[in-house]
């Protein structure tokens, strides 16, 4: 599914959120910290669980619980989904801080795996694994600095 996104101004949106928050106030006699807070939360999100992608010459929004794994491909990251790969501005290492550390894992200097998307895990050499994901054919490697985080991550 393609998401196409309206062009807008940040000034323009701080103006709404200003103009919503002077209307709550007015309009709620008993407006409070927690209504305050559910607003913070509602402008705050902008696409937090979501992560804008290069398609072409488009710019493509993806969901976190589609992406398969996060690798790099010469000095670019790389998004890999079930239904493509997705080139993002981001190195690894921000990558990693962006995304959900209950649901994402460092598996090796070069991976990112989405441990919701794991299908089968292989012992490899050196007490280490291979992680196969759903709907992939591609082995990511889980390097030795990684194993003992990934086995408590896994429950192991």
């Amino acid at each position: 599914m393609d998401y196409i996104l309206k062009p807008f101004s940040e000034e323009r949106l701080d103006i709404t959120i200003q103009r919503l928050r002077k209307g709550c106030t007015h309009k709620l006699a008993s407006y409070d910290y927690n209504q305050e807070k559910m607003l913070d939360c509602f402008v705050n999100l902008k696409l937090m669980d979501k992560i804008a992608v290069w398609d072409q010459e488009k710019i493509k929004i993806i969901d976190f619980q589609e992406i398969l794994y996060v690798t790099v491909e010469g000095r670019q990251s790389v998004i890999i989904t079930e239904f493509g790969r997705f080139f993002v501005h981001l190195n690894l290492k921000e990558l990693e801080v962006k995304l959900p550390k209950e649901k994402f894992f460092r598996t090796h200097r070069a991976f990112i795996i989405n441990l919701e998307n794991i299908d089968e895990i292989s012992l490899w050499f050196n007490n280490t694994f291979v992680v196969r994901m759903k709907n992939c054919r591609d082995e990511i490697p889980v390097s030795r600095t990684f194993v003992k985080e990934f086995r408590n991550a896994i429950g192991l």
